[in-house]
């Protein structure tokens, strides 16, 4: 059911959208050129500068690894561009998901930094989509994750392309829910392009990054840097969130001294955030040499509550990329791609938390001694203890594709894949002794020293993964294109996973209408596989989760409006389950979906550009099963909302003043089984950005999050156990939270930015 915000929203945004244009529609029949003066004294013109026709136009890559239009593509696609970005005024890639239809998303700005649930597939740890640069794939070789996201470079970005549905059928494992793929700059209109932004907000929280590129003849070079400071305290207000309220970060009963050490806590919630990135890039005629650093470093932001975890830790991901590309034409009809690769992506060994739990003596008549503290029989005892993490991971990788044309209607694409990965099983930690809050007084002592990176044989392992496809493009007549094509992977970890995809598309005049069937996989992480620790297992037995989808389509495009309408149906088997202990292949998902775009474009001030976009899970549930394997009862997945939408206007007002108005709402979530909070109430947010050019090639923006400053949660990550229910102590044991994780994250109050951007 939609909550009253949800539906005020969607009210009133559907009237005024339709109303703006059913009202020009109206006018233009019988004004083409006429001038009117509007409401607040702008002169309009009839006739908009661009046409939405054009997008059916727009060149693609990422739906079948080539080049293609977007109408003739076999998926639904999004394109969201370098101007769109800059509208909205985005300081990080990260915020793009939150104004994408489909989206179910929670940024803790921790370890976890975001956790994205697309078409309604929840996962503890990984991705089920894929994160890829100019078609290079940048989910994390241990967890799958695509945190690098939020070191990327916005004035890197040209566009980003989002593929709704299975790519694995082209791309290989963990294309599963979809495929973003971020294209960056390659060219620049002189000699020599800069292009950069810095921003603050009000609070302290600073972001900055820049683009350099050299072109000349054949030659051309680009180096891209990013850096981003701040803390997670200037971006939320914590305390909204029962179990990151100060109080439990103050407390000596739970912490000790720590409470006074600014580097283990501060006495109040802190997690600094420190991203950087470093992009270097080498074109030399066909070639195409790059070598990349992206580095999140974070605390724990507001994934563990206040009782378990100090927030004011360290998470260092760094990510290292290097990399030739060739792209030649062999013969008149034949294209080869040619790509060597060797990566390494992990964790720091400089990474470190601080944990606080109960230990117990479960002897009913010894004493059990820890340190200088003697636990009597049965006994339970508050203690906290200090450790560093790391995972290094490193992988070599060829790919080779091919592009023939047979005829002008018929065209065959095909590839290979062979990559080696030396991956780390579980983590390698390192941790001091157990120390007692209300015996610690000196909290210099609980930090052991910094160990050396670890490299132990018997905890590594070597997958080889190899793939090969082929793909298919049949163009029938002037309006119909058939699609097909079959992959083969196989892992010597976890064995083979062949996918299949096919699509019909064809057009119509404006009317554009695809329907199409896709197999993808997704492999378990060596995370799960391997890295389980207290509460949160893994099984090196696991396969890969599978899936299939249906989805049909169509859009229909004027100069001045276009809607897409799409209805998916998802079956998944072999869900991956994680509990305290262990996790198993033990789930079935199924989910029946339905999403409506609207974009248009009005004559009003210069330009006005509108969108709306409304996402319907219609029905989805989730069988699960006992570690026997027997079916026990069909639940729904949670921490989904039914209903989402999406909304903004963007008005070039002058050829200087251009303004934003954009928000998003969501219904009510049920919560997962795990979670105690058994709802969270939907909520409506709305932000604005306007940007003044200051002097050619450079606007000052200022850009309100949270317009409203409306209080609102998403919901926490993994099993979100931890409730909101009082403390107690028990002689010396603290009965607190209830789990490990949040069960809610409280979102962004209303924040001022301030940007400068530069294109010179």
């Amino acid at each position: 059911m939609l909550t009253k915000h949800l539906l005020l929203t969607s009210f009133f945004t559907s009237f005024f959208l339709f109303g703006l244009t059913n009202s020009y529609l109206s006018y233009a029949q019988t004004t083409k050129d006429t001038l009117f003066q509007s409401s607040v004294g702008e002169i309009m013109k009839i006739k908009p500068k661009n046409s939405l026709e054009d997008l059916l136009n727009v060149e693609i890559t990422t739906a079948s690894n080539r080049a293609e239009k977007i109408s003739e593509s076999p998926a639904t696609t999004i394109v969201v561009t370098r101007e769109d970005m800059k509208a909205r005024g985005y300081v990080s890639l990260t915020e793009l998901f939150q104004d994408l239809p489909e989206m179910d998303v929670t940024t803790p700005y921790g370890d976890t930094f975001q956790k994205v649930h697309w078409r309604g597939y929840r996962t503890n740890i990984g991705f089920p989509y894929l994160i890829m640069v100019d078609g290079v794939i940048y989910n994390n070789l241990y967890f799958n994750e695509g945190t690098v996201l939020a070191a990327f470079p916005l004035s890197f970005i040209d566009k980003v392309e989002i593929v709704y549905g299975p790519a694995a059928s082209v791309y290989g494992p963990n294309a599963f829910m979809g495929v973003i793929n971020i294209i960056t700059i390659k060219n620049t209109p002189h000699t020599v392009g800069f292009r950069g932004k810095i921003a603050s907000n009000q609070r302290g929280y600073a972001w900055a990054d820049m683009n350099f590129l050299y072109q000349k003849n054949k030659f051309k070079l680009s180096i891209t840097g990013r850096i981003e400071n701040g803390n997670v305290n200037q971006l939320v207000d914590a305390g909204n969130s029962y179990w990151l309220q100060d109080k439990w970060y103050a407390d000596k009963r739970i912490w000790g001294d720590a409470v006074n050490n600014s580097t283990l806590a501060t006495g109040k919630f802190s997690s600094p955030v420190q991203n950087k990135a470093v992009d270097v890039r080498l074109y030399l005629d066909k070639l195409e040499i790059g070598l990349a650093y992206y580095a999140t470093q974070t605390g724990y932001g507001m994934v563990y509550p206040a009782d378990g975890l100090l927030s004011n830790g360290k998470w260092l991901q760094p990510e290292i990329n290097t990399y030739a590309r060739y792209n030649t034409t062999i013969a008149n009809k034949l294209l080869s791609r040619t790509f060597l690769r060797y990566r390494q992506s992990g964790i720091d060994n400089t990474s470190y938390d601080v944990e606080g739990y109960n230990i117990s003596n479960s002897d009913t008549s010894k004493t059990m001694q820890i340190g200088n503290t003697v636990l009597q029989p049965r006994e339970t005892i508050r203690a906290m203890q200090f450790t560093y993490w790391s995972t290094q991971n490193s992988s070599v990788s060829f790919y080779q594709d091919f592009e023939y044309r047979l005829r002008d209607n018929l065209s065959i694409f095909s590839g290979i894949k062979y990559e080696v990965k030396d991956l780390q099983k579980a983590y390698e930690t390192y941790s001091g002794a157990f120390f007692f809050p209300e015996l610690l007084t000196n909290s210099a002592v609980i930090t052991p020293p910094t160990p050396p990176n670890f490299y132990v044989p018997q905890n590594r392992i070597q997958w080889i993964d190899r793939g090969i496809y082929a793909q298919a493009k049949w163009q029938i007549g002037t309006h119909h294109i058939l699609h097909g094509g079959f992959r083969y992977d196989e892992n010597s970890a976890y064995g083979a996973a062949p996918t299949l995809r096919v699509g019909y598309t064809t057009k119509f005049s404006r009317l554009v209408l695809k329907a199409f069937y896709g197999e993808a996989f997704q492999e378990p992480t060596p995370r799960v596989l391997y890295g389980g620790w207290k509460g949160s297992g893994s099984d090196p037995k696991l396969q890969p989760e599978r899936s299939r989808t249906f989805e049909i389509a169509a859009n229909y495009t004027t100069a001045k409006i276009s809607t897409d309408l799409s209805l998916y149906y998802v079956q998944s088997a072999n869900a991956i389950v994680n509990f305290a202990g262990g996790a198993r292949n033990v789930g079935e998902r199924s989910m029946l979906g339905l999403t409506s775009r609207w974009q248009g474009i009005i004559s009003l001030f210069k330009e006005t550009k509108w969108w709306f976009n409304y996402s319907w899970i219609i029905n989805e549930d989730e069988q699960q099963f006992d570690r026997q394997g027997n079916k026990t009862n069909k639940t729904t997945i949670g921490d989904l909302a039914y209903h989402k939408i999406q909304f903004g206007i963007t008005s070039k007002i002058t050829d200087k003043l251009t303004a934003t108005l954009f928000g998003r709402a969501v219904s009510n979530r049920e919560t997962i089984r795990t979670n105690p909070i058994r709802s969270i109430d939907g909520f409506a947010m709305f932000d604005t950005n306007v940007s003044y050019r200051i002097v050619k090639g450079i606007t000052a923006n200022v850009k309100v999050i949270n317009l409203l400053n409306t209080i609102a949660f998403t919901a926490g990550v993994n099993d979100s156990g931890a409730g909101q229910g009082q403390g107690t102590w028990t002689n010396r044991a603290w009965n607190g939270s209830g789990s490990f994780y949040n069960s809610t994250i409280p979102v962004s109050p209303r924040l001022f930015m301030l940007g400068l951007e530069f294109e010179l």
